[in-house]
């Protein structure tokens, strides 16, 4: 098959309008922006209308307009409906009478359950104070002093991973509840959970130091003759 050079400019040129569109998944009774690109190489005016099909293949959306972010570029916000699934978007771009045509897919998905992620993160604060609060409520957890020492230790570190992750599991919730995460909320989040990494460390290198202190200890009354009393 032969392509005269008209017909290889006129394919060249729809191949470089075709619209491109950007899908992600989105949760069901939210506002969702889908975009497009339809340009050719002199990035010409453009007009771009885009079509909406729910998971069963009947109509969402019927040849809707698309808004024009900037040339050759277009975007289409929405709210996404009930029905849970894989949509499919499609999009005719015209330029100057030639027309460019695609098409994507995006997910719908049910919301996530913020009340449930954020009983959760209620959970594991209070039981992230139980457990630092632990080696006070119990004076002794052992006659044995390495044993209690090391259960001590063993508090701590657990508390602290678990601050660590109270903060992870907030940014999560406040993410999903489309709440906003500020730079410097984002920041100090970021350094608590760090100081808590930090912390862990502190604590292992002071339980180390505290079982040499305490071996030593030992040996001297060992070697005095005194009772190893705790």
């Amino acid at each position: 098959m032969k392509v005269g050079k008209t017909g290889l400019y006129g394919l060249l040129l729809l191949l470089f309008i075709l619209p491109s569109v950007l899908s992600i998944t989105f949760y069901t009774d939210e506002e969702a922006t889908l975009w497009a690109s339809c340009k050719n190489r002199t990035y010409a005016d453009s007009t771009a209308k885009i079509t909406i099909r729910y998971p069963n293949g009947s109509m969402f959306i019927a040849n809707d307009s698309m808004t024009v972010f900037s040339i050759g570029q277009f975007n289409y916000t929405f709210i996404t409906p009930n029905t849970t699934g894989n949509y499919m978007s499609q999009v005719e771009c015209n330029i100057g009478g030639i027309q460019g045509y695609d098409e994507d897919d995006f997910w719908v998905k049910e919301a996530p359950e913020e009340m449930t992620s954020l009983a959760v993160v209620i959970f594991i604060m209070v039981l992230t104070v139980g457990i630092f609060a632990l080696p006070f409520i119990i004076k002794r957890f052992s006659e044995n002093q390495y044993l209690d020492w090391t259960l001590k230790g063993i508090c701590y570190i657990i508390g602290l991973f678990l601050l660590s992750l109270d903060t992870t599991m907030v940014v999560t919730v406040a993410d999903n509840a489309n709440l906003g995460i500020t730079s410097e909320l984002f920041m100090l989040l970021l350094m608590i959970n760090w100081a808590a990494y930090i912390a862990m460390v502190v604590v292992v290198l002071g339980f180390g130091y505290k079982m040499v202190m305490l071996w030593r200890d030992n040996k001297q009354k060992d070697r005095m003759g005194y009772d190893d009393e705790y």
